[in-house]
């Protein structure tokens, strides 16, 4: 008998034990960071072009007007508009006029009219019904506005921008309601101002016409006649080729020549015309008087100035009432002096007259080519002795008419 299992199991293979995990190696503490270098600066940029000019459908082109330094403070929320035209200086912005180039010119004569009006830009442009149509170019330095011009131009401008004008232009000029500084080199024809703030010419070919400035007039030359009033400043001129007339000037006037007539009329300071070619009339003068006229001169002194003028013809002054002069008065022809309060010193004859009205004071000297008349305000025109004589000159008509008719 077999004592053996008849299925006897297989002996166990021994497991091999498993290896021991490595130890993990410790992460060594991070390095201590550096400060990152500074970024580098960007690269400068280019310069901001300046913005193109604008055209529009009319053949217009407006520029851009020149930088403004705004206010420290704005007065009530006002506009910077209101701001920049209440200070008066337009941002410092510049309108240069210049004449189309003499080689390349196709028309020499136009009309060119500058307009101040409540706006930023500059924009010129041919009339559409100009006589002299030519060219405009426009381009900007700095806050100087460039207009090159040809024949007739309409240019819009800030009312309180710089106007100048360099080279003569060729042409009639007209500015009116621009309230910053004019200056004009030279203009070949006529010169129109109105309603402009101080104003320096150096060369008007025709005519000058200057109404309401407000500032100072200094006029080197004119062609022909001169046109001034309401002068809010002192007016100075060299040399006017014709006629000067002259009226509400709120300052003093001085003018070294003037070749025609002068009439002056409203002068809140002195007037002094070195040489009137023609005749000379001064009213309503409230300073010192000094002039010399080739023809007659008739002044009428608003207060107790002085007044020293001579005439190659005959000279009349009317003195005011109640004034107080010291007279020397020395004349070609007959001497006339009608003055209730006049005290005579000295009598050299009927040709000259020395003496006191109203007890002597500011030193009238006036001297005549042909008769002197003195008078005081009201008797120039009215004297009883001036009535008699037109009364005797229409008999001496009447009586010659007779005759006539007699025979």
């Amino acid at each position: 008998m077999n004592d053996q299992p008849a299925n006897p199991t297989e002996p166990t293979v021994p497991t091999a034990p498993t290896p021991p995990t490595p130890p993990v190696a410790p992460i060594p503490p991070a390095a201590p960071s550096l400060p990152e270098p500074p970024a580098p600066p960007p690269p400068p940029s280019a310069p901001t072009p300046p913005e193109p000019p604008t055209r529009h459908a009319e053949g217009a082109v407006s520029f851009p007007a020149g930088d403004v330094i705004p206010d420290e403070a704005p007065s009530d929320g006002a506009p910077e508009r209101w701001r920049r035209h209440a200070h008066g200086g337009g941002g410092g912005q510049h309108v240069m006029l210049r004449p189309w180039p003499a080689e390349s010119r196709e028309v020499e004569h136009g009309s060119i009219r500058v307009v101040g009006e409540d706006r930023d830009d500059v924009a010129a442009h041919t009339p559409p019904d100009a006589k002299h149509p030519g060219r405009i170019e426009q381009h900007t330095e700095g806050t100087t506005t460039v207009v090159v011009i040809e024949g007739d131009a309409v240019i819009s401008v800030p009312a309180h921008v710089q106007v100048s004008t360099e080279g003569k232009l060729p042409a009639d000029l007209e500015i009116e309601g621009v309230h910053g500084p004019i200056s004009v080199d030279a203009v070949g024809a006529s010169l129109s101002l109105r309603e402009t703030g101080p104003t320096v010419a150096r060369l008007v070919g025709a005519h000058l016409a200057a109404r309401v400035i407000h500032g100072s007039l200094s006029v080197e030359r004119v062609g022909a006649h001169a046109s001034l009033r309401d002068i809010h400043g002192p007016v100075r001129m060299e040399r006017v080729g014709g006629h000067a007339k002259v009226r509400d000037i709120h300052g003093s006037f001085v003018a070294e020549t003037i070749a025609g007539h002068a009439k002056v009329q409203g002068v809140h300071g002195d007037l002094t015309i070195e040489r009137v070619g023609g005749h000379l009339k001064a009213a309503e003068v409230h300073g010192a008087i000094q002039a010399s006229a080739g023809g007659n001169a008739r002044l009428s002194l608003a207060g107790g100035q002085s007044c020293d003028v001579s005439a190659g013809g005959s000279l009349k002054c009317e003195l005011a009432e109640g004034a107080s002069h010291d007279i020397d008065i020395a004349a070609a022809g007959m001497v006339r002096v009608h003055a209730p309060n006049a005290e005579v010193e000295t009598r050299g004859g009927s040709r000259t007259w020395s003496g006191k009205v109203g007890g002597g004071g500011a030193p009238v000297r006036l001297n005549a080519g042909g008769t002197a008349k003195l008078s005081v305000m009201g008797d120039l025109e009215t004297d009883s002795s001036a009535a008699n004589r037109m009364q005797r000159v229409r008999e001496r008509r009447n009586r010659h008419e007779r005759r006539r008719e007699r025979h």
